[in-house]
C-alpha cells in the first residue's frame, strides 16, 4: 500500500513539473541528439579525497564528489567544462532516452528530468542519468536525500543517499575543477 501511494505521488509530481515551466537546467549537457553507438571513453579516475560518505575522484577529464547508496546506487556532482548532478541507479537506460525522477529531502521534494550517458572507463561501460534541473537548494543542509525513479514494471528504483560530508567534498570538487580550467588543458 504504501509503495502505492508513493507512486502515486511520484506520479502526480511529475505530472506538475511538466504542466508548470521548468526551471533552466545548470549548464545541461546536450545529449539528445546521441545514436546507442556513441559511447565516451573516459580515463581511469582516482580517488582524491574521502570526506564521511563522500569521495571526490579526478581524472584528466572530470572531477566529481559522489556518494553511495546502501543498495549500490551512485549519486553526485561532475565537472568537466560545465558541472552536472548525475545518478547510477544501476538500471539499465538507452542513451539519450529520458526519464521522471522524485529527488527527496527534509527541505521538500521536486520532480527531475534524468536523461542516460554511457560512458567508458578502462573498457567497462557504465549507465549514468544527468540530472537537468539544479537541485542544489534541495540539497542544501539535507541529512539525506532519496531518488525514485519509475520502472517498467509499475514499481519504482529507490535509493537513499547520505549527505554526511557531501559539502566539504562539493566545495573541494569545485575549487579542483576551477583549478583546472584556470590551467591550459583540454577537458571535457
Amino acid at each position: 500500500m504504501r509503495l502505492f501511494v508513493f507512486l502515486i505521488l511520484l506520479a502526480t509530481a511529475a505530472s506538475a513539473a511538466v504542466a508548470r515551466e521548468k526551471p533552466a537546467a545548470k549548464d545541461p549537457p546536450a545529449i539528445g541528439h546521441m545514436a546507442p553507438s556513441d559511447v565516451p571513453d573516459m580515463p581511469y579516475s582516482d580517488t582524491v579525497h574521502d570526506y564521511d560518505d563522500w569521495t571526490v575522484q579526478q581524472s584528466t577529464a572530470f572531477v566529481a564528489a559522489m556518494t553511495y547508496s546502501d543498495g549500490g546506487g551512485m549519486f553526485g556532482l561532475f565537472c568537466g567544462k560545465t558541472c552536472s548532478y548525475y545518478t547510477n541507479p544501476n538500471i539499465p537506460c538507452r542513451i539519450g532516452s529520458v526519464t521522471a525522477g522524485l529527488l527527496s529531502g527534509p527541505g521538500g521534494s521536486m520532480a527531475i528530468t534524468l536523461r542516460c550517458l554511457h560512458v567508458k572507463e578502462e573498457g567497462q561501460e557504465e549507465e549514468f542519468m544527468l540530472i537537468d534541473e539544479d537541485v542544489t537548494d534541495l540539497l542544501d543542509g539535507a541529512s539525506r536525500v532519496s531518488i525514485a525513479i519509475p520502472l517498467p514494471d509499475g514499481t519504482a528504483r529507490v535509493d537513499i543517499y547520505s549527505m554526511k560530508g557531501a559539502e566539504q567534498a562539493q566545495q573541494d570538487m569545485l575549487d579542483r575543477a576551477d583549478a583546472r580550467l584556470a590551467s591550459p588543458g583540454p577537458t571535457v
